[in-house]
């Protein structure tokens, strides 16, 4: 079972404060301090920066969520929000965030490119007609 929706939209729909129009994040890990937004539901549009990531990244692993970290930016409600970096790669998906206190807070992401994978989705952007 997985924790996800993917609503199709409809060609040529322009969604630019959205869109992560290069695809997923595969061929790198995301770097320490790399600048990343989101739109949360809760927290509207947002820039972070990347603080962490597990080491099989980028490779994936079947039956592994692998993640990345970001400072904690996230609210209740922003579950699912894509992460998109500076190139426009989607480089995860909200997955949770440590509780209000914490000694150590942060938000997890899971890596995009494995969670289209387990949905047998391609994290590759679709290519513009030509005309």
């Amino acid at each position: 079972m997985y924790d996800t929706v993917f609503i199709p939209t409809p060609a040529g729909l322009n969604i630019p404060n959205l869109a992560a129009p290069a695809g997923a994040l595969v061929n790198r890990p995301p770097w320490a301090s790399e600048p990343v937004w989101f739109w949360g539901r809760s927290s509207g549009q947002k820039h972070t920066i990347v603080t962490g990531h597990d080491n099989g990244l980028p490779r994936g692993r079947p039956g592994r969520q692998l993640c990345v970290q970001t400072r904690p930016e996230t609210e209740e409600g922003d579950s699912g929000a894509g992460l998109v970096n500076a190139d426009g790669a989607l480089v995860g998906f909200l997955f949770q965030r440590t509780e209000y206190g914490s000694p150590i807070q942060f938000s997890d992401w899971i890596w995009a490119n494995s969670a289209l994978d387990a949905l047998g989705l391609s994290g590759t952007p679709p290519k513009k007609d030509e005309d």
